[in-house]
């Protein structure tokens, strides 16, 4: 699949559409900057949305300690570097619909791995990805 976006689950970007919204935000580890590049990115491309939606997702499920950056690039690099980092620490064993955060945070991480062109790296997360979607089905 590479870098194209284009046929990536419309549930992520529907979860980005509900969860990044200004009360959500409203958290005083993300800075007052982020919060505004935050909605901002909410609204632009799909690569956008993703990254802003797993870097929120990660912020509070406490795998992150704050969110900062003026501007969308400087979010999406802070993302693609905590990808790099993430050691998998997250439990799925609580994933459902009512833990929004967790399933919007595997999806993220699942999706990104799936656009960045890297072959193989999908593979866990988005096994646990489906596992989760399975189980709501």
């Amino acid at each position: 699949m590479g870098g194209d976006l284009t046929s990536y689950p419309d549930r992520t970007l529907n979860l980005c559409q509900r969860l990044i919204v200004a009360e959500n935000l409203l958290d005083s580890r993300i800075d007052p900057v982020a919060k505004s590049t935050l909605l901002r990115m909410a609204r632009g491309t799909k690569r956008q949305r993703i990254d802003a939606l797993g870097m929120v997702a990660a912020l509070k499920l406490g795998q992150l300690d704050q969110i900062f950056g003026d501007d969308e690039e400087a979010i999406s690099g802070a993302f693609g570097d905590f990808r790099e980092s993430y050691d998998g620490g997250v439990s799925v064993v609580s994933a459902s619909p009512e833990t929004p955060w967790l399933c919007a945070f595997v999806c993220a991480l699942c999706v990104a791995a799936i656009a960045d062109g890297v072959p193989g790296d999908e593979v866990p997360v988005c096994a646990v990805c489906f596992g989760m979607c399975s189980r709501q089905a």
